[in-house]
């Protein structure tokens, strides 16, 4: 039996913070670059992110929307989208910051 190891998966975002998001929330995207490019990913927003969603991804591409941040009470708020390798298990976090005004 001969067994070989692959070559291990990378990831780097071309930013780890989005810009701040208004009260009344907008669409983003963020790049990456996957090494070697066929290795598998994937963008999701942590649990605690509902107002945040993944809507498109592509080769060096993720791409989400900002919910409203409702409520005459409403408090700036922080997210996360995690982009996950699926080899390796390693997570690389992308903050979405987003206000109150």
């Amino acid at each position: 039996t001969v067994t070989q190891k692959g070559e291990s998966c990378s990831v780097k975002l071309s930013s780890t913070t989005s810009t701040l998001f208004p009260k009344t929330g907008g669409t983003g995207l963020f790049n990456l670059t996957v090494t070697p490019t066929d290795c598998a990913w994937t963008a999701v927003p942590d649990a605690k992110s509902t107002w945040l969603h993944v809507t498109g991804t592509s080769s060096s591409e993720v791409d989400y929307s900002v919910d409203a941040n409702a409520g005459t009470k409403a408090k700036a708020r922080n997210g996360k989208i995690n982009v996950t390798l699926t080899q390796s298990k390693k997570i690389k976090p992308y903050t979405v910051k987003q206000g109150n005004k």
